[in-house]
């Protein structure tokens, strides 16, 4: 016999309201001027953690980022361009 499995279902959380501390990547966008695709690079790459989404009628609904960790990612950004070769 198998036991049932009690863990969460896979996948980003879905919200209905914005919670508090937690930003869509659009309004972060628009606030702190730095690309959507910046972001979405830096979630794939685990520089910036994708907390959820939140429900819109667009299929998939907007991603939601802490705020406080898209200001420390702005911090410490990298200069674009290639890296330097160090000999």
């Amino acid at each position: 016999m198998v036991a049932a499995s009690t863990a969460p279902p896979a996948g980003p959380r879905i919200y209905t309201e914005l919670p508090d501390g937690l930003i869509t990547i659009g309004d972060a966008s628009r606030k702190y001027g730095c690309p959507m695709t910046s972001m979405c690079d830096w979630i794939s790459q685990g520089r910036l953690r994708d907390i959820g989404r939140l429900k819109a009628p667009a299929r998939g609904g907007y991603m939601l980022v802490s705020e406080d960790e898209l200001q420390r990612c702005l911090r410490v950004r990298r200069k674009p361009g290639r890296s330097r070769k160090v000999a």
